[in-house]
């Protein structure tokens, strides 16, 4: 990130303003390629809302860049994207589902996945 980019997020910050971050910021924060990154929006993965800034670029916050860190996780794994996807809508849909993610999470995990319990956890 240049000067300008965290003297920027700072000035958001102490405003209340949340960080927006562009494509490319994103894809060097999660290590994801422009391309991959493209087909996540693509395949649904996302869980907020398309966001634009003034020149009708697309935005992205700190969420989002958390949400992809995790579906980078989610991939090592094995973990296919329709049950990423299944996440994303679970997740973006609020409370009241907690039991169905936690259940998807339980199921990957019985067919082979051996990463940390922490991830499952989290979005519980």
């Amino acid at each position: 990130m240049t000067v300008v980019e965290v003297n920027a997020r700072m000035r958001r910050t102490v405003l209340g303003i949340p960080a927006e971050f562009s494509i490319g910021q994103v894809a060097r924060r999660t290590g994801l390629s422009v391309h991959t990154f493209r087909l996540y929006e693509r395949e649904g993965l996302l869980t907020g809302h398309l966001r634009r800034d003034a020149g009708g670029r697309r935005v992205y916050l700190e969420a989002d860049v958390q949400w992809l860190d995790n579906c980078t996780k989610f991939r090592a794994s094995g973990m296919p994207l329709v049950t990423i996807r299944r996440l994303a809508e679970l997740l973006s849909e609020g409370l009241g589902n907690e039991a169905e993610r936690l259940e998807l999470l339980r199921e990957h995990q019985q067919r082979g996945w051996t990463g940390s319990t922490n991830s499952t956890t989290a979005w519980t």
